[in-house]
């Protein structure tokens, strides 16, 4: 269940990223072969207008990747494998009569 839940996450974020972002990248494209100024905004209304998608990106990023302290608190909980038996000595022989 919770593998799904994190693909759920990545789906619904990344379309609402592309949804947040989309018009922000076409009128800076325009702007760039226009040769204009990017727009009446002033550097508050560019930062209203990314905080979304920020937070949304901060969402998956929080949510939706593996916690890697937990992979590594089980990879040293993990039984240490076996050591090798020790080679084998040869008997001794029997003594001579």
């Amino acid at each position: 269940m919770r593998f799904i839940g994190k693909w759920l996450i990545w789906i619904g974020g990344g379309a609402w990223l592309y949804l947040e972002l989309r018009p922000m990248v076409e009128e800076a494209m325009e702007a760039y072969r226009s040769e204009t100024a990017l727009g009446p905004y002033t550097v508050e209304e560019w930062l209203m207008r990314f905080a979304k998608p920020v937070f949304v990106m901060g969402v998956i990023c929080a949510a939706a990747l593996p916690d890697l302290e937990r992979r590594r608190a089980r990879k040293k909980s993990a039984p240490a494998p076996l050591a090798p038996p020790p080679p084998a000595v040869p008997p001794a022989a029997p003594p001579a009569v």
